[in-house]
């Protein structure tokens, strides 16, 4: 395990899918494994280029080249052969258990090329179709190879499906997520193809392989692979998101968090005890382990969130505490300075003010306000892609140039993940439904508790500063009263003291609701309850249904749209609320 945040492996994982013999002529076998062969050796070619280019943002292991496929006669075993030779790993995905799914094939040579590929495959997703529905089966197959991927190389005759799931149908699939395809025609004499446009960049309802990314001559073919990889696997382009990047792998574990404000002024309001988590935090190396092993997610997956969730937590409670103190510092120099302190007693006012610009200056160098955002929006798409990996999928991460590290690093982390290893049969579903139901009745715990806490934060807080300015204005008129109706003239100390209270008090008012606005403690409760009821709707629908794979699969992509969704909005929020000096 790291000491710090890991870097992602330089992974890529390349789906074939294709016809079977029924229409895949004899004549064009050797040119489609030709074609086949030359497009895999392509890619490792290409990805053996940019993982050189960019070595320095990822991890020092050798990259992991992967193919997934359905091993069906024709295109798949065609594919799954050729890239064994090549070096690539290969991952399997299965409509049927195995022993099921060795009766679509009728020769004995056919099924023992089956069994042998398999025990070359580095993992196997064996999910539990039904003969009675066959059609369904195959497309939930295809589709997951289409998930797992990040490019196509089809094999298609330019015809319609013949049945659910077929060739078609699952370029369509890619076509909408925007993956680029290597199309490897069944016509003799035809030349493979790159299809690809930029999700952004689709018409209506065409399908990008209806233009060329690339011309047929071989090598620009070759060129064109190269570009798409690249545009696979680069990091940022900004410079900006490069630094930020940098910042968060650069970080160390801190045993302890000494940014005590914020806990401290929970407790002062009644809110919640301090916790011993709050200044003593567990080292995430052994909490990564203990997390993979109890939800059997993939150990990068699981160490890579733990450390965006440990420096998530840090550097919240940092920016939160230096915010607090930042306003009541500043209010208890207005107290100070009605007071009317002489030398040296005065030094305690600069010495505040400097404390100020140090405080500040501290959490801006340090990224304090960056480094939680970033890192908690990490930590929760990894959160979400931990789920959706135990459905046998991935998160829907975009194909190209990712414009935010955040997404880079997600999309690496989610890559060298590969796929599940498993056999998802009706006590396998069943399973991992009561495993989706308790992530999700975890996350409606504690979105339950975090709008109970931060809406009576938000209403404390209010409340003192509302009582502040009442006193206030209590004092001025006992005041204006005394001076009018009984004494002409009060003594010089009566005077200094209402002048202190009447401008310390609104100036802790008035930090009081500086610290609710820039904490947004109104705004999180309220998107937290607007959680809890989006997750309940989930958990209902889960704990009353019969668990399938198509269902399990479709309500974790759902619950990640919505848990990704509260961190957009979350974010959106918390970026226009710097660190910065009062006034």
């Amino acid at each position: 395990m790291s000491q710090g945040p890991p870097k992602p492996r330089f992974s890529l994982t390349v789906g074939i899918i294709g016809h079977r013999p029924n229409r895949l002529p004899a004549d064009v076998v050797e040119q489609v494994t030709a074609q086949m062969s030359r497009a895999l050796q392509a890619v490792a070619k290409s990805a053996a280029d940019a993982h050189q280019r960019y070595a320095d943002c990822f991890s020092p292991e050798s990259a992991k080249l992967s193919v997934v496929t359905s091993l069906a006669e024709g295109a798949d075993r065609i594919g799954a052969s050729t890239s064994l030779a090549l070096g690539f790993e290969l991952i399997v995905i299965m409509p049927f258990l195995k022993a099921d799914y060795e009766n679509d094939f009728q020769e004995e040579r056919s099924k023992s090329e089956f069994r042998a590929l398999c025990a070359s495959a580095a993992s196997v997703l064996e999910i539990a179709g039904e003969r009675e529905t066959k059609g369904l089966a195959y497309e939930h197959s295809g589709q997951s190879v289409v998930d797992a991927s990040d490019i196509l190389i089809a094999v298609w005759d330019g015809k319609e499906s013949a049945g659910r799931g077929g060739t078609t149908d699952l370029l369509q699939e890619a076509a909408q997520k925007g993956m680029p395809v290597i199309r490897i025609d069944t016509v003799p004499d035809v030349p493979m193809r790159l299809h690809w446009r930029d999700p952004g960049g689709r018409r209506g309802n065409q399908a990008y392989y209806d233009e060329e990314f690339s011309q047929p001559a071989a090598s620009q073919v070759d060129k064109s692979i190269e570009i798409v990889i690249d545009n696979l696997v680069r990091p940022p382009r900004s410079s900006t998101e490069r630094s930020s990047m940098r910042i968060f792998l650069n970080q160390d574990f801190r045993r302890l968090n000494l940014n005590a404000p914020f806990p401290l002024l929970m407790a002062l309001l009644g809110i919640r005890r301090p916790r011993a988590s709050d200044f003593i935090r567990r080292p995430p190396n052994q909490a990564a382990k203990d997390l993979a092993a109890a939800g059997g997610y993939p150990p990068n997956l699981a160490e890579a969130y733990v450390w965006a969730d440990e420096c998530a937590i840090y550097f919240g409670q940092a920016f939160r505490s230096a915010f607090i103190l930042n306003f009541l510092v500043s209010a208890l120099v207005t107290i100070l300075v009605a007071l009317e302190f002489r030398p040296p007693a005065s030094a305690i006012e600069i010495g505040l003010v400097i404390f100020l610009v140090i405080n500040t200056s501290r959490g801006r160098k340090g990224h304090w306000h960056e480094l939680w955002i970033e890192a908690r929006e990490v930590a929760e798409r990894l959160r979400v892609a931990m789920l959706i990996h135990t459905v046998g999928s991935r998160p829907v991460l975009p194909f190209g140039d990712a414009p935010a590290w955040t997404t880079w690093y997600v999309r690496g982390m989610v890559r060298e993940a590969g796929l599940r290893n498993a056999v998802l049969d009706r006590d396998a579903l069943t399973a991992l439904q009561q495993a989706i139901i308790s992530l999700l009745r975890d996350q409606r715990a504690y979105h339950q508790a975090t709008a109970r806490r931060f809406r009576a934060l938000h209403d404390r807080l209010a409340g003192v500063g509302k009582w502040l300015f009442y006193f206030t204005l209590s004092i001025s008129i006992t005041a204006f009263l005394l001076v009018w109706f009984v004494v002409d003239d009060m003594p010089h100390d009566v005077k200094r003291w209402i002048f202190v209270f009447s401008a310390g008090l609104p100036a802790l008012g008035a930090a009081s609701y500086g610290v609710r606005v820039i904490g947004d403690f109104d705004g999180t409760a309220a998107r937290s309850s607007r959680m809890v009821v989006q997750l309940e709707g989930l958990i209902r629908g889960l704990a009353s249904s019969t668990p399938d794979f198509e269902s399990l699969r479709d309500t974790a992509h759902r619950a990640a749209e919505i848990l990704q969704g509260d961190v957009a909005s979350w974010r959106l929020v918390v970026e226009s609320r710097e660190l910065d000096m009062p006034g």
